[in-house]
């Protein structure tokens, strides 16, 4: 019998057993093996057991899946290899393993260390608890992928990086201490925090109380804090960055670190960050600060508060296009028991516009500071009122108190020009004839902000404005056609978007695998699964039949 060791995400640590020769793994309920992921596809792959030995092969997801870090449609899987299905690592073994049995399966050779067990797989590699035999410390080494690690420039860049965060020294920031080779294996050595991380946290309690959301964000805000006034942008907080100690202690993971990471995947023409945690500017590939970060700790706690994040999607593609269009939704609507000043302080760190956001993690301490000398009037006040189970409106922020602590800021002034916008086409519909004499035709507004959002492909909010628009106007025969026929325009835009965007994805895999080295035998296998995906456009069909006729003239020679 083989077993799946979930890696990462949700199902951390659960192992699915393989008992027979074709097993479906997905999102669905009606898959074999059910991942826990909203960016993995339905049926995502399957795992083939035949007289070859064992297979995997992508069901034709939506994100693809990569083996070792590699895209490809499909390729033999091996004792120990990592699965990737949407944003979910997967380690394969061709027997029957429990979690804590693989945990200590197949660990590096580290020369200076002893490696006691994998705690982790990410993105940049994998993470082990170790000794450093010199101090006879417990620390924990990151190893830099297979992937990551035959780019010498990336290697050089990391390392620089590293070295200079090991000059960082802060109680809320995970401490550097080495970095090297040994063998082929890149490493850092860095601080053991023993406590897990906020995603395994979540994992446990699906929401975290009031209170102990504002001393978790109070820890990451410190360190934060710090890192501004060093100029480090993090460009990567998340749950699974933020790490605790035993004692309950909230640190950044990878702060100096990240960026390094940034600079490989701007190279493979990625954006680098979370979807679901990622700043607008960011999701749109422009330049950062300190700001990002920020938004991304309100995201976060978001996502503690509600027991979901902020955006959802089939994609990632999907999540980022909200980060950038959308407007969050009020955390009131998912967690009732929040106190209105945490959702106030959720809304300041989500600002779209980066002047309304938050100005300095300095800032966000003084808010949540605030928060606590509040809370403590209201329980000496009232014993029975607790922490987090402060109704909106009846605690210790009246409704002058919230905007005197955001500086007169309204609650999600972020959504202010769609509630105007609401606003005037309420008042024009009560208006009636003397509206119509004295201001122009509301569709024609309509059409004019539908225009800029058509000309930045923000299709969901051009869409989303004519909708608002038939709801709360009557419009004549004339007008509905010419609205409807417009969202039906916009949305086959955003689709041809959508496909260009996946072709111009599924191309750029393939160039990394033949920029890695693979045989022409392994591209041509890649440029066959192309083909069938290109077949519809014109210009990457061309393109796959070119790259065919080349790899066709190598295998010949």
């Amino acid at each position: 019998m083989a077993t799946l060791l979930c890696e990462s995400g949700a199902d951390k640590r659960k192992v699915f057993h393989i008992g027979k020769d074709e097993v479906v793994c997905g999102r669905a309920d009606t898959a074999d093996i059910t991942i826990n992921d909203p960016f993995a596809s339905g049926e995502h792959f399957k795992i083939i057991n035949n007289s070859n030995g064992w297979m995997v092969e992508d069901l034709g997801s939506s994100n693809g899946i990569e083996i070792n870090d590699v895209n490809l449609p499909s390729s033999p899987v091996r004792h120990g290899d990592l699965i990737k299905a949407g944003s979910t690592y997967l380690r394969f073994y061709e027997r029957d393993e429990t979690a804590e049995e693989a945990s200590h399966d197949s660990l590096p050779v580290i020369d200076g260390y002893e490696i006691y067990e994998r705690i982790g797989v990410g993105g940049m590699g994998e993470v082990y608890r170790a000794c450093q035999l010199s101090l006879e410390r417990e620390v924990a080494i990151k190893t830099l992928s297979a992937e990551h690690a035959k780019d010498r420039d990336f290697v050089d860049k990391f390392f620089s990086e590293a070295r200079a965060s090991g000059n960082l020294n802060h109680a809320n920031i995970v401490q550097v201490h080495d970095v090297g080779e040994s063998g082929d294996v890149c490493y850092i050595c860095m601080e053991y925090v023993g406590g897990g991380d906020l995603t395994g946290k979540l994992r446990e309690s699906d929401r975290l109380t009031a209170k102990d959301v504002v001393s978790i964000i109070t820890d990451v805000a410190k360190g934060l804090e710090y890192a501004e006034g060093k100029g480090i942008v993090h460009c990567d907080i998340k749950p699974d960055n933020i790490m605790f100690t035993t004692t309950g202690t909230a640190k950044i993971a990878d702060l100096g670190i990240a960026r390094s990471v940034s600079g490989f995947q701007e190279r493979r023409k990625e954006v680098f960050g979370s979807p679901h945690y990622m700043a607008p500017e960011q999701a749109r590939g422009k330049p950062v600060d300190h700001r990002a970060d920020l938004y991304s700790l309100g995201c976060t706690m978001f996502r503690m508060l509600a027991g979901r994040t902020p955006f959802s999607g089939a994609s990632a593609r999907e999540v980022m296009k909200k980060q950038v269009v959308e407007e969050h939704p009020d955390i009131l609507g998912f967690a009732p028991d929040c106190p209105a000043e945490l959702a106030d302080i959720i809304d300041f760190l989500m600002e779209k516009n980066l002047e309304d956001r938050c100005p300095s993690a300095t800032e966000l301490l003084r808010l949540l500071e605030n928060v606590g000398k509040k809370q403590r009037k209201s329980r000496k006040k009232d014993p029975t009122v607790l922490m987090g189970a402060v109704k909106p409106g009846t605690g210790s922020f009246s409704a002058a108190s919230r905007l005197k602590t955001t500086g007169g800021r309204k609650r999600r002034r972020s959504r202010s020009r769609s509630i105007v916008f609401v606003g005037i086409v309420l008042v024009l519909a009560l208006a009636g004839g003397i509206y119509w004499q004295i201001n122009r035709d509301p569709v024609v507004s309509v059409f004019e902000e539908v225009a800029v959002h058509e000309k930045n492909d923000e299709y969901s909010a051009a869409i989303g404005l004519l909708n608002l628009l038939k709801t709360k106007v009557a419009l004549n025969a004339a007008n509905m056609k010419k609205v409807d026929d417009k969202i039906a325009a916009l949305e086959k835009s955003q689709a041809a978007l959508e496909k260009e965007l996946f072709f111009r994805r599924k191309w750029n895999s393939y160039l990394d695998l033949r920029e890695s080295g693979a045989s022409a035998e392994q591209l041509l296998k890649q440029i066959d699964y192309l083909s069938t995906i290109f077949a519809e456009d014109k210009n990457y069909s061309m393109m796959t039949v070119r790259e065919r006729k080349r790899l066709s003239g190598l295998i010949k020679k």
